[in-house]
């Protein structure tokens, strides 16, 4: 089985072609604007060297950075048309409060408060009426174009009030996207409305990336199928992306940290992905990347998407280091072959602050040679102030996790390492989040709240199972293949003693894939 995995960064673009474990040939090129040409460009390099390849292609999995551009970029976002259910309570936080002004803006075209919903018990909050669906169907009509969001107060307890209100809305406008939020979130209602809104607003640009991604592979000629990494380092099916591409947001720095479990056959690890741009710290944890149980901003929303632990600086090789020895945030990205020192540039990067070290090859070092040692010193002092706290944030009480270093800025931190640090050799290290890519599992999962009194625990916990199992099929997943990953059995407070929140989740091969991947190599 040939496997092409593909990661799409903010400065490169990198491949990794896998045959059956073994890792064949991999290419780094500098990404562009288009990111359909950065996929191509990355494509036409690796046929080069593997003219046989297309015809060899089993599967290809890509991570990108698109739809999370989209949302800082402010664009390619639907206007969403916001439908809370609940009223009166909690008209004084109308939809997309808190939100950035131009995001919100973009992001939200109008909003309807309406009554509906439920009590945390399950009662019935109040009852829609007549008026409250013609002021629906209004506000509809006046805004033909708009995806739909249904939010309603513990909808995860009690989802009928969201779906009978999508149900009834559908029948009028079948064409009509709706999204009901319980399918995004837990119990919070402000995170999971946000949530569902931010996913909402993408799904028109993400029908038009997948159908520019099937585009991009018929150009070349490519039958294989493709899948897109998610935030946890599975993957999702090009259908699902469609509907759920705000699962994409964190793919990048996932892919990397599956990669290290691939490369070194860890499964446990603190790993620290360099880019050009940022560098992104997380954890692995029993081969995946740890999940982040808080809530989770995205451009200061705050939202309930399931996300990587993950904390990040603006640390890459194109970062800017200034007169005083700080760096950063500010980076020259996917210029950095023409702007650094280096490679006859005008911008004073991290690169070549490493090349001035001796610890990178790239460019010519006498271009850096009149950066004085203290300078030099100086620059490192203020990486390990910003570093080694981070590192230790991650590691919390768990002492003995080692610390993989890999990306293709890796090298940058090699001056500044602690002895417990590892570095991955330089040819698999600044391709591992595309081995990554190409090594992720399909996953499935269910989300309820329940109690127990009046679902026992066994029966909840095996429906949910069947749930997760249907949800990774979906996915691309293979149902007789699966694997449990975890169960998550978290007491609501405030709610009685036998309300609890349940998560399940599985995992398998993805469909086209007979074996995983297994590549070992690490040196220091």
């Amino acid at each position: 089985m040939i496997v092409l995995g593909i990661d799409v960064g903010g400065t490169h673009t990198d491949a990794a072609l896998v045959d059956d474990g073994r890792f064949i040939d991999g290419v780094k090129v500098s990404s562009s604007k288009d990111v359909h040409r950065s996929i191509l460009n990355a494509l036409d390099v690796l046929t080069e060297r593997q003219p046989d390849l297309i015809e060899r292609l089993d599967l290809i999995s890509l991570g990108t950075t698109q739809f999370t551009n989209a949302v800082v970029e402010r664009r390619a976002l639907a206007p969403v048309l916001a439908i809370r259910l609940g009223a009166p309570s909690g008209k004084g936080l109308p939809s997309g409060v808190g939100w950035p002004n131009d995001l919100a803006d973009h992001a939200i075209k109008a909003s309807l408060h309406l009554k509906g919903g439920h009590l945390f018990t399950g009662e019935s909050l109040s009852t829609l009426d007549d008026q409250d669906l013609a002021s629906c169907h209004d506000l509809l009509s006046k805004h033909s174009d708009c995806p739909v969001v249904i939010s309603a107060p513990f909808s995860p307890i009690r989802p009928e009030s969201e779906l009978g209100l999508a149900k009834a809305l559908a029948q009028q406008d079948p064409r009509r996207r709706f999204t009901c939020s319980q399918t995004m979130g837990g119990l919070g209602l402000l995170e999971r409305e946000n949530a569902a809104i931010l996913n909402a607003a993408l799904r028109p640009y993400a029908e038009d990336v997948v159908d520019g991604y099937h585009r991009a592979l018929d150009d070349r000629s490519i039958k294989a199928p493709f899948f897109v990494s998610q935030n946890d380092g599975t993957v999702l099916s090009a259908g699902r992306i469609k509907a759920l591409p705000a699962l994409t947001f964190a793919s990048g720095p996932t892919n990397s940290i599956r990669g290290v479990a691939e490369v070194t056959a860890l499964k446990d690890a603190i790993v620290i992905d360099v880019g050009g741009t940022t560098s992104d710290i997380g954890v692995l944890k029993q081969g995946l990347p740890r999940t982040s149980h808080q809530v989770v901003e995205i451009e200061t929303v705050r939202t309930h998407f399931r996300m990587p632990d993950l904390v990040s600086l603006g640390l890459g090789g194109g970062t800017l280091v200034h007169e005083d020895g700080t760096f950063g945030p500010e980076s020259v990205g996917y210029e950095l072959g023409s702007k650094a020192l280096v490679f006859g540039g005008s911008s004073l990067t991290l690169s070549d602050i490493a090349v001035r070290a001796g610890a990178m090859a790239i460019g010519d070092p006498s271009l850096v040679a009149h950066l004085s040692d203290g300078f030099i010193d100086l620059v490192y002092d203020r990486i390990r102030a910003a570093v080694y706290p981070l590192v230790d944030q991650m590691r919390g009480e768990q002492t003995a996790l080692p610390v993989i270093v890999v990306g293709g800025g890796a090298a940058i931190l090699r001056p500044c390492a602690e002895a417990y640090w590892s570095f991955l050799d330089a040819a698999v290290s600044s391709l591992v989040n595309a081995i990554g890519a190409s090594a992720a599992e399909a996953s499935g999962y269910a989300d309820e709240v329940i109690h127990f009194n009046d679902e026992p625990r066994t029966l909840a916990i095996e429906r949910l199972t069947e749930k997760a199992l249907d949800d990774l099929e979906s996915s691309g997943g293979v149902r007789n293949l699966a694997a449990l990953s975890s169960i998550e059995e978290n007491h609501v407070p405030y709610l009685g003693n036998a309300w609890f929140r349940v998560k399940v989740s599985v995992r398998s091969p993805i469909a086209p894939m007979v074996q995983p991947l297994n590549i070992h190599k690490v040196s220091e």
